[in-house]
């Protein structure tokens, strides 16, 4: 509901208002304010993700512009990247895969969660954006790790992602035993055999770190 109160803390509003006049640098030195200033954990889910939504719902209602909108996105999407690099090392062999189904390139969920997860002692491939289902078989057959985590954002990434658990499921082609965790605006639209993660990344990496 693009019409929803939301009740955010006042960095997501300063962030909101930096990408509407659009103002990039504003925009930088918020962020860098924001990380400074607290953990990871404690920003990621309640300004940063928080910010973005704040952003989609702004476009569509037609109070932000693709720029400003862009702008954000692309800023969170170099610090994520630079907060993944810092977490750690690519490990020799996974125990999570991570990324987005075939032809999906909305990936700052997903990165999001990969931060989260290497940060809570994980260890991960983020695989990235739009892999085919075969390469995530690929990935499986290879590494044998105990999850794959997908994010689903928009209908039409549904049924790709709906391939992806059927090449994992398949007897021959992937692994029936690896459990496949879904996160996403969507997620409860998953199919059957997958597991939602929840709409928060550090709580749904903490459930993995913990898991057996």
């Amino acid at each position: 509901d693009d019409t929803a109160p939301t009740d955010h803390p006042p960095a997501v509003a300063a962030l909101l208002d930096a990408a509407t006049e659009p103002d990039p640098e504003r925009i930088s030195a918020i962020l860098d304010e924001v990380l400074a200033g607290a953990s990871y954990e404690a920003v990621i889910d309640d300004i940063l993700l928080a910010s973005l939504a704040e952003a989609g719902r702004a476009w569509r209602a037609g109070r932000l512009s693709v720029t400003g909108e862009h702008l954000l996105s692309a800023a969170i999407h170099r610090r994520l990247g630079q907060l993944f690099e810092a977490a750690g090392r690519d490990p020799a062999r996974a125990e999570v895969l991570i990324g987005t189904p075939p032809d999906s390139h909305h990936d700052l969920g997903a990165l999001a969660f990969a931060v989260a997860a290497r940060r809570a002692g994980l260890a991960i491939w983020y695989l990235g954006t739009g892999l085919p289902a075969a390469d995530w078989s690929a990935a499986v057959r290879r590494h044998r790790p105990r999850w794959v985590v997908l994010t689903v954002h928009h209908t039409r990434d549904l049924a790709a992602l709906g391939a992806v658990v059927a090449e994992l499921r398949h007897p021959e082609h992937g692994d029936p035993q690896v459990t496949i965790g879904v996160g996403g605006n969507l997620q409860n639209r998953a199919p059957s055999g997958t597991v939602p993660l929840g709409h928060r990344v550090t709580e749904a990496a903490r459930h993995l770190a913990g898991s057996p």
